[in-house]
C-alpha cells in the first residue's frame, strides 16, 4: 500500500482508488485530528467519502461495517465533519447492515454503533436490539448505544424487550455451555437498558410485563457453586432495574405481569431461601407495588388480580405486611378497603334487615326520650339554678357566678336536645303536675292504680310523630295518685 496515505501533507496525498486506500487515508487523518474544514474540500478526501458511500450500500460485509465505524468515529472529530458524515450514513444505511458478530475491536464496534445512531432507518431498531442482546459479554460502551437506539426508535417498550429477549434466546440456544454466559449477559443487558427504559418518551405498551419476564427467563436460573455469585449478581441487577422502572414509569408500576419477574428471580434459589440482598430488593419492590394498590384503592378500585399477582411473585406475607403498613398511614380509607389492603379479603358485611334497623332506631329514640325528660325538669333546670344564684350572690359571689355558668350550659343542652328531637320528630307530651285520668297504655306508676282514677303527671311522656303516620309513644308519662 502506498505510504503517502498515512501522511497529512496535502502535497503528498493522492486520490484513493479503492476502499482500502480510502479507509487508510481517512483513519490516518482522524487519528491526527486533521479533518479540518479546508481538508474536507480536498479531492482525496471527497473521493474517499464518495467511495465510503458506495461501500455502505453494496460493499463486502466487513467493509460495510468498517465504513460505518470509521464515519461514526469521524463524526466525533468536529461539527463540520459530523455534518458532512450524516448524509452519507443516512443515504447508505437504507440497506440493513450485516450482523456484527466478532468483527473488529471493541473500539471498532463502539464507533459502529455511533455510526448507526446517526441513521433513522426503521431497521436500526431491531438491529440495535439484537446487537444489545448478542454483543460480547465484555462490551459495555457499544451496548449502551445499542440500548439507546433500540428504545428511542421503538413504538413501545414491550416491542424492544421482546426483540432483545428473542435475540438473547436465539444466542443461548447456540451456545454449548450457556450457564455463565447467560447470567453475565443478563447483567449487561439490564445495565444498558436501565437509563433509556426509565427516561425514554416511549409508552410501555401492551404486554410489557410479559416481555420483561421472558427476558429474565433466558438466564435459566442454573444452580451450583460455580455460578452462585453470578446468579446473585444477575438477580440483584434485575431487581434493581425493576425498582428503577416502578419508580419512574407509572404504567409499569400497575402492570401485574411485570412483578412475575421478581418471582422468577426468587425461584432461582428454590427450594432454598434467597440471600438477604435479594429479599431486601423484593421488599422495596413490594413497597412500590403496594403503593400502586393504594392509589387504586383511594379511587375505590380493589384490583384482586393485581394483588394476587403480587402475592404469588413476592410472597403473601410480604404483601400483607406491606399493605397493612400502608393502610395504617391512611385513616381516610374505608374500613373494607383497609382490610383488603392488609389481607386481600373483603370485610364481612354486617347483616342488615328491616327489623334490625328498627330495633336500633327504637333504642336511639328511647335514649333521646330520656334526655328530653331530663331537661324538661324545671325543679332542677336553668331557672332553678339562676334563682339559687340570685339568693346567694351577696354572700357567695363566686359560687353564684359558677351556678349561672352551669345554668347557661344547661340551656344549651336543652336547646340541642330539643333540636335533635325535632330532627327525629320526637317531643315531650303532658305538663308536670297536670291532672289526668289513669290509662295504663299512656301512663306508668310505681303503685297499683285503677283505670280512669285521677292521677298527677310527675314526668311527661315522649311521643314520636312521623309525617303522615299516627303518633307512637316512646316513653310513657310517669304519674302518681293525688295526695299520694
Amino acid at each position: 500500500m502506498p505510504s503517502n496515505y498515512n501522511t497529512t501533507s496535502p502535497s503528498q496525498r493522492t486520490i484513493p482508488q479503492a476502499f482500502a486506500e480510502a479507509a487508510i487515508l481517512v483513519e490516518s487523518l482522524i487519528e491526527t485530528r486533521k479533518l479540518r474544514k479546508e481538508i474536507l474540500a480536498e479531492a482525496p478526501i471527497t473521493t474517499a467519502l464518495r467511495i465510503f458511500g458506495q461501500t455502505i450500500e453494496g460493499g463486502e460485509a466487513t467493509d460495510r461495517l468498517r465504513t460505518v465505524s470509521i464515519l461514526g468515529k469521524a463524526s466525533e472529530v468536529s461539527k463540520p465533519v459530523a455534518a458532512l458524515v450524516r448524509p452519507i450514513l443516512t443515504a447508505g444505511l437504507q440497506v440493513p447492515l450485516p450482523r456484527v458478530g466478532t468483527w473488529g475491536s471493541a473500539d471498532d464496534r463502539y464507533y459502529l454503533a455511533k455510526g448507526v445512531s446517526l441513521s433513522t432507518s426503521p431497521w436500526t431498531m431491531n438491529y440495535a436490539a439484537t446487537e444489545l442482546a448478542q454483543a460480547e459479554v465484555a462490551e459495555r460502551s457499544s451496548r449502551a448505544i445499542w440500548a439507546e437506539i433500540a428504545v428511542s426508535r421503538a413504538s413501545t417498550l414491550a416491542e424492544v424487550i421482546g426483540n432483545v429477549s428473542e435475540a438473547f434466546s436465539e444466542q443461548m440456544r447456540a451456545i454449548s455451555d450457556p450457564v455463565d454466559t447467560a447470567y453475565r449477559k443478563l447483567v449487561r443487558i439490564c445495565e444498558a437498558l436501565s437509563a433509556p427504559l426509565a427516561t425514554a418518551d416511549v409508552t410501555s405498551g401492551e404486554g410489557f410485563g410479559r416481555s420483561f419476564v421472558n427476558l429474565v427467563i433466558q438466564a435459566g436460573g442454573q444452580k451450583g457453586g460455580t455460578v452462585a455469585r453470578l446468579r446473585e449478581d444477575a438477580a440483584v441487577t434485575v431487581l434493581e432495574l425493576m425498582v428503577h422502572l416502578a419508580r419512574l414509569r407509572f404504567e409499569v408500576l400497575l402492570d401485574a405481569d411485570f412483578y412475575r419477574a421478581a418471582g422468577i428471580v426468587r425461584g432461582w434459589w428454590r427450594p432454598g431461601t434467597p440471600p438477604s440482598s435479594i429479599e431486601a430488593k423484593c421488599d422495596r419492590i413490594a413497597q412500590l407495588a403496594v403503593t400502586g394498590l393504594h392509589i387504586l384503592a383511594r379511587q375505590g378500585v380493589t384490583d384482586d388480580h393485581f394483588r394476587q399477582a403480587l402475592s404469588s411473585s413476592l410472597g403473601a406475607q410480604r404483601v400483607n405486611e406491606t399493605g397493612r403498613a400502608v393502610a395504617a398511614t391512611d385513616p381516610s380509607l374505608d374500613p373494607s378497603i383497609s382490610r383488603w389492603m392488609a389481607t386481600g379479603q373483603a370485610l364481612s358485611e354486617k347483616k342488615a334487615n328491616e327489623s334490625v334497623r328498627e330495633d336500633n332506631e327504637r333504642l336511639t329514640d328511647e335514649i333521646l326520650a330520656k334526655l328530653l325528660i331530663a331537661v324538661d325538669n324545671q325543679d332542677t333546670g336553668p331557672q332553678a339554678l339562676d334563682s339559687v344564684a340570685d339568693n346567694i350572690e351577696i354572700i357567695e359571689p363566686l359560687n353564684a357566678t359558677t351556678l349561672r355558668q352551669g345554668a347557661s350550659r344547661m340551656r344549651l343542652i336543652e336547646q340541642w336536645s330539643k333540636a335533635l328531637g325535632e330532627r327525629r320528630y320526637i317531643a315531650t307530651s303532658g305538663e308536670r303536675g297536670k291532672l289526668v285520668r289513669f290509662d295504663p297504655a299512656l301512663h306508668q306508676a310505681n303503685e297499683q292504680i285503677a283505670r280512669l282514677e285521677s292521677v298527677r303527671i310527675t314526668a311527661p311522656a315522649v311521643i314520636k310523630q312521623l309525617p303522615g303516620r299516627p303518633a307512637e309513644i316512646v316513653v310513657k308519662a310517669i304519674v302518681e295518685k293525688i295526695g299520694g
